[in-house]
Order: structure tokens, then sequence, then C-alpha cells
């Protein structure tokens, strides 16, 4: 059965969940445990952090030189 504009999902959707009074889709179900929570908040500090690390070392490896191009002296080269 399809739903608003021949889309089958949103009848799917629809009967899945119930809505509150601002007509915003609430799961029903058991609320997420404080482990999964706290597993939540480190993954995403975690994550950060990282990105962060990551971000720091380009932008050190650029002011230092390290992503220049490489470029030879002609009394470099080997005889």
């Amino acid at each position: 059965m399809a739903g608003k504009f021949g889309f089958p999902c949103q009848e799917r959707h629809r009967h899945a969940c119930r809505t509150n009074h601002d007509h915003r889709c609430v799961a029903s179900g058991d609320p997420m445990p404080t482990e999964g929570w706290m597993a939540l908040v480190l993954g995403v500090v975690f994550s950060l952090i990282v990105g962060v690390g990551l971000m720091a070392l380009l932008f050190y490896s650029s002011r230092k030189g390290y992503d220049d191009p490489s470029q030879f002296r002609a009394d470099d080269r080997p005889e």
C-alpha cells in the first residue's frame, strides 16, 4: 500500500511510530539504558578527539613545510 506521494515507506513509518501533539515521531519501547548513553558519549568524545588531533597534525605539517613539493638543486644530484 502506497502512502502519500506513492512512497510505501511513509505508510509503514506512520504505523510504526505514534505521534505526540507536535506530530513528531515518538518511537515506542524501552528507554536507552545508562550504559548505552555512556557508550554514545564516549564514542562521540573519542571521535572528536581523533578528528581534532588529525586536523592539528594537518595544520602542523602544512606550517612546517612538510607538504611542499620537493625541490632539487643541480649540485644535489648524484654523479
